[in-house]
């Protein structure tokens, strides 16, 4: 009989799904951020209701056909084979965990023997440049997601205008410029969008780095910042670092503002409903970071912009913000730290 309110994994899986985690956190798992471990996490259901499934009642008792059985279950459901590279690298922890750590091969390489390279993107698979499959299709749908939610559409617009990350766009949108005379402006705290304050050297470098006297603060941002140039601070970076992106034409720059806008309306609105929580995203008040991110990836979805519906998602925008930096002069490195990265390689990821 089905009680009321029962979770989506029966009682059986739920202790699976407790083993399953249970052995991954003996791995050694460093990982790149929170993201990269709520793939694991819904990795390990998946890993957990396989088992289940196949009559399995020890989380240790997974072997090398249960991993290619796991892995060819979620292909011909239609996983990406990104998705599919993330399930895989879950199962080799796990492994790891159970004691088996050579199981399963750790590069795409060493899988020619399992005939498993099926499951893993090829090199040029990897820095092939995710482009618009037109400008009007990206503005058809960017029209779509405004009209659908107005907090998603600023997003999507900072996305495009800025090639900011998706988790980025919901927040990134302050000013930072630095003067003839070498002072430095910023638009944070400034109750009029769009207007400037000074601020101190000091006070950057506490923004930037803590205060710490970090060469790579320096190097990348004091000494690399144009005179008179305007830059948006980027920040729930992936690697959590602030970063500077030039601002190089009137669309961009009224997108940034109309976040700024938008962000200020909900910090007031917070206020009102007696908040303690300091916001600084378009997310509305009341929500984390992670339901915003969810909320704008659902938007995305409901408005088709998907790689097997548009033909692109909006990390294609990036690519092609890249492209218009390029088209306005900035230099390889300006480039780079505006997408944050640090390798000139990587430019080969977003059209060169």
């Amino acid at each position: 009989m089905k009680l009321a309110n029962q979770p989506k994994l029966s009682r059986h899986a739920q202790k699976m799904l407790a083993q399953v985690r249970q052995h991954f956190g003996k791995a050694e798992t460093r990982n790149k951020g929170e993201k990269t471990y709520k793939r694991h996490k819904s990795n390990m259901s998946r890993i957990a209701r396989h088992l289940v499934a196949n009559g399995y009642q020890d989380a240790r008792d997974l072997k090398l056909k249960t991993y290619r059985a796991i892995m060819d279950e979620a292909k011909e459901e239609g996983l990406s084979k990104s998705a599919l590279e993330s399930l895989h690298s879950t199962c080799r922890k796990l492994s790891a965990g159970i004691g088996k750590p050579t199981m399963i091969p750790r590069k795409s390489s060493d899988s020619g023997a399992m005939g498993t390279k099926d499951y893993y993107r090829t090199r040029n698979e990897r820095v092939k440049p995710q482009h618009h499959t037109s400008w009007e299709a990206r503005m058809a749908l960017q029209a779509k997601i405004e009209a659908k939610d107005k907090a998603a559409g600023i997003a999507a617009s900072m996305s495009y205008h800025s090639g900011v990350r998706k988790e980025e766009s919901l927040a990134s949108c302050e000013f930072l410029k630095k003067c003839s005379d070498g002072k430095l402006y910023t638009t944070v705290g400034v109750r009029q969008a769009g207007e400037y304050r000074q601020i101190g050297f000091q006070q950057m470098r506490y923004a930037f780095s803590g205060n710490r006297k970090d060469a790579a603060f320096e190097r990348d941002y004091v000494k690399t910042m144009r005179t008179g140039q305007e830059y948006i601070v980027a920040i729930w970076t992936k690697n959590g670092k602030l970063r500077l992106i030039p601002v190089f034409d009137r669309e961009q720059r009224a997108t940034a503002i109309a976040a700024q806008q938008y962000i200020r309306d909900n910090k007031k609105l917070a206020r009102e409903l007696g908040s303690e929580v300091k916001v600084k995203s378009v997310i509305t008040p009341g929500k984390t970071r992670n339901q915003g991110y969810d909320h704008l990836e659902y938007v995305l979805r409901c408005c088709g912009m998907t790689k097997k519906e548009a033909g692109f998602s909006l990390h294609a925008d990036r690519t092609e913000f890249n492209l218009r930096m390029k088209a306005a002069g900035f230099s390889p490195e300006e480039r780079i730290l505006a997408l944050g990265h640090n390798d000139l390689r990587k430019l080969a990821n977003y059209g060169g």
